[in-house]
């Protein structure tokens, strides 16, 4: 906001206040007129609408004085031993200098608009008067700016709450992502390793696809990115891969049309893909994965092998990189987000991750 903006909104606001004040004139001199009306008394209306304006005015005129006090001296409860004592001092010198102000105004206005001097009245009984109906207007604007302060220190606080978890889920994400890529470069590595003594052109070949794929991985600027540019990724691993195991490792992808724009978690399918070449190796020597994905209310990701599968009896679990992948999900998409294992039919693994499309998050 500008300068000008500002000051022209402050303008405003306290121009606001002015026609507040002298509304509740207005409102008073109403019912100090239908009180006469009542009793039979004639109504001096000029005289009556110079008594309650001048009010609206002087309660205007120390209105900043008074807000000023209010902010600087706020009672809380561990100041209330002293503050509470301040503010009745404060209030009564409040009602003194209304008074006097009140008197010095209406003494000025009536022979101008009166044509005859001023008459207070009995000071002692006048001042009593108006020191009850300045208290009441005192006690009644610091009970809005203490409002008003209650409802600006629980608005802040929701806010502080809300970056505090916001920063703490952040904090979460970079720890999970920070423990899945050396997860996936120290077991790439060790692939290259094993091909270095068996195949060493293999390995090179090996090497330079590692590079291209760090180089995409590291430049990865957020949490998400599109289904295609994961898979994208996700094949260079299994060009690695398939450099590595040659004819024994198969692969299928399977995506329904219109889902190469959704948006991922990154790195969400190496885990799974590692998971599933670990199984199968360990199990015929033959690796068969096949990974789809497919729109059903949410983004669903399906990576299949044809390893061994759950032991009888046994419930699924994971390693490093499941359990991560687990709590990235969670973190970013709550309840929405999920990964399940699940033994095949005949042997092996089916990993079934969900992830909310956009149009679900709107």
């Amino acid at each position: 906001m500008s300068a000008a903006t500002s000051r022209r909104a402050k303008g405003l606001r306290w121009l606001g206040y002015l026609g507040l004040y002298l509304l509740v004139g207005l409102w008073n001199l109403s019912v100090v007129a239908a009180q006469r009306l009542i009793e039979g008394d004639p109504v001096d209306l000029a005289g009556n609408a110079i008594a309650e304006m001048t009010t609206g005015l002087v309660g205007f005129a120390l209105l900043a004085p008074l807000l000023a006090f209010f902010h600087a001296v706020p009672i809380r409860r561990s100041n209330a031993r002293w503050s509470i004592p301040l503010h009745f001092l404060v209030s009564a010198a409040y009602c003194a200098v209304f008074v006097l102000l009140l008197y010095g105004l209406r003494s000025a206005l009536w022979p101008l608009l009166r044509g005859e001097p001023y008459e207070y009245g009995p000071w002692l009984y006048r001042f009593l008067m108006e020191f009850l109906k300045i208290s009441l207007l005192f006690w009644g604007v610091y009970g809005l700016v203490w409002a008003a302060r209650v409802r600006r220190e629980g608005e802040a606080a929701r806010t502080r709450s809300l970056r505090l978890e916001e920063n703490l889920a952040r904090a979460r994400l970079l720890a999970l992502r920070s423990r899945l890529h050396p997860h996936f470069l120290f077991n790439t590595l060790n692939a290259v390793s094993a091909a270095m003594y068996e195949d060493i052109p293999t390995a090179d070949r090996m090497i330079a696809r590692l590079a291209t794929l760090l180089r995409l991985t590291l430049d990865e600027p957020g949490d998400e990115h599109s289904l295609g540019r994961e898979l994208e990724t996700i094949g260079l691993y299994l060009d690695l891969m398939k450099a590595r195991f040659q004819d024994r490792l198969s692969v299928e992808i399977d995506v329904a049309p219109g889902l190469m724009d959704e948006q991922v978690p990154s790195f969400l399918l190496q885990p799974l893909v590692e998971n599933a070449i670990r199984h199968g190796a360990s199990s015929s020597g033959r690796i068969d994965i096949r990974i789809s994905a497919l729109k059903d209310r949410s983004l669903v990701l399906l990576v299949e092998d044809r390893g061994p599968g759950l032991a009888p009896g046994s419930a699924p679990g994971g390693g490093v990189g499941l359990t991560d992948t687990a709590a990235r999900l969670e973190a970013l998409y709550g309840a929405a987000g999920r990964l399940e294992l699940a033994g095949r039919t005949g042997g092996g693994l089916t990993a079934r991750i969900e992830v909310p499309i956009e149009a679900d998050l709107c």
